[in-house]
């Protein structure tokens, strides 16, 4: 196989793509692909055979790795390379403006490896599910490795590196995804398809589940997952057949991903589609019922388990229960444990939505948010469902007006949290911002105590 499996390493161009990528051998057609054909050239005779030639080690490799891992858009390290295949070669073609060519069986495209996170955050960006597949072993220590095995004595090695899945990505879990770059750091140095627009205000998963109450009425619940910060905000609510709820919430959260449970009513998927169509930034992704909870009981027992598994790995050892029960007795010192056997249960479509959310997230390893189920302070009602009336609860109509979120040419850029967020030092700070302006104070107290806090911050700074 080589560094490459044999695959023909060309110079890179100005662009990170393969300049030579399109020059063909002998014997290898490249009339299938129109992203490698000549103007007004004509399919040759072998097109046709050339397609249904068998398939080498590579290959065969490459289509367990798609069959393995539907709608994911793969890009599989071969050699010095990162490289798509088939379909996925076609979407990176015109996503990335990267060159496309026909090699034996696959359209294939290619991006070179040092600059995998910036492609990768331009493919999310896109809204694409993405999947990194490394090689799992080098040149030298299989050639090793196999050598030392060789009971033939040929000194032969076997051409095909093996390799497996690393990493899955979206827009709500790349932040908080296994990095990128094996060399470490994180997610966000990437460049950003809509960084001058902003689109990628938060990074909030945001899980929809519903249940038709009547023709009139329908009960609603939200999950609101921050996999970067452990956040989980949760809320439920009866919604008219308008929505406009829903569209409240939607436009306060602006989530970066949204999962819908099926069964899915018309007037949500609607509205959805209308605030979050024609590239507005966020992903949607339907759950299937069966995928979703379709009983809100079986939901309610999936989100007791999680709490257990905490519980088990908690009392893993005799120092953590014993640093448990030390701070449990302070906690009922001072009331607070008693605030948290008073806190109200999830239930009902909030349940559905939340056990939906935390199973989705295993794929990408970030289930351990559910870990947080029993901590109030992570997992808590959304900001004014749960503050005794405290905050305003705008409308969709006045969020529009006064352009909090998206300005009046619906861009980030130029709204009121586009202009606060710009003076935030931390990404911290910009959350903050934002949910001060998503949900404002109505107690002329609280509202004093916070001007006094930000001018103290302010002078000292």
């Amino acid at each position: 196989e080589g560094p490459s499996d044999g695959a023909t390493e060309g110079r890179l161009g100005a662009d990170g793509t393969d300049a030579h990528a399109g020059s063909s051998r002998a014997g290898e057609p490249r009339e299938e692909s129109h992203y490698a054909r000549r103007p007004g050239a004509r399919p040759s005779a072998s097109t046709s055979s050339r397609s249904t030639s068998k398939m080498t080690p590579l290959e065969e490799q490459v289509s367990r790795h798609k069959a393995e891992h539907p709608g994911v858009l793969l890009l599989i390290e071969v050699g010095y390379k990162f490289h798509f295949y088939g379909e996925d070669a076609r979407v990176a073609a015109k996503t990335l403006n990267i060159f496309a060519y026909q090699s034996r069986n696959y359209l294939t495209a290619s991006v070179p490896v040092p600059r995998l996170h910036v492609y990768v955050r331009r493919l999310v960006d896109a809204g694409h599910k993405v999947g990194v597949i490394r090689q799992t072993e080098t040149a030298a220590l299989k050639a090793a490795g196999e050598y030392a095995n060789d009971v033939t004595g040929t000194g032969k090695s076997s051409s095909l590196f093996e390799r497996k899945l690393v990493g899955l990505y979206t827009k709500s879990t790349l932040e908080a995804g296994v990095a990128v770059d094996p060399s470490g750091g994180t997610n966000d140095r990437g460049e950003t398809a809509g960084a001058g627009d902003g689109l990628r205000t938060t990074g909030v998963l945001l899980c929809v589940a519903e249940s038709f109450e009547s023709s009139t009425s329908t009960r609603i619940g939200l999950a609101a997952i921050d996999a970067s910060t452990g956040d989980v905000r949760h809320a439920e609510f009866d919604d008219t057949q308008a929505r406009s709820g829903l569209e409240a919430r939607l436009l306060q959260l602006s989530p970066a991903e949204v999962l819908l449970v099926e069964p899915v009513s018309a007037a949500t998927a609607r509205l959805v589609a209308a605030v979050f169509g024609e590239g507005k930034g966020a992903r949607v992704e339907r759950v299937a019922a069966a995928s979703g909870y379709a009983d809100a009981r079986d939901a309610e027992k999936a989100l007791e388990r999680y709490g257990e598994t905490r519980t088990r790995d908690d009392h893993g050892n005799d120092a953590v229960r014993k640093e448990k029960e030390r701070k449990e007795e302070s906690l009922e010192a001072d009331g607070e444990r008693r605030r948290m056997k008073d806190a109200p249960p999830v239930r009902g479509q909030t349940a559905r939505a939340v056990a939906t959310a935390f199973d989705w997230l295993k794929q990408f390893g970030l289930d351990g948010v559910s870990r947080l189920i029993r901590e109030n302070a992570a997992f808590a009602p959304l900001a004014g469902a749960g503050d005794g009336g405290n905050t305003m609860r705008l409308s969709p109509n006045v969020i529009r007006q006064l352009e909090l979120f998206r300005s009046s040419e619906d861009n980030h850029r130029g709204s009121l949290v586009w202009l606060l967020s710009a003076n935030a030092l931390t990404a911290g700070g910009a959350r903050l911002c934002r949910s001060w302006v998503a949900h404002p104070l109505t107690d002329a107290r609280e509202i004093r105590e916070r001007l006094d806090a930000v001018r103290e911050l302010a002078e000292t700074a």
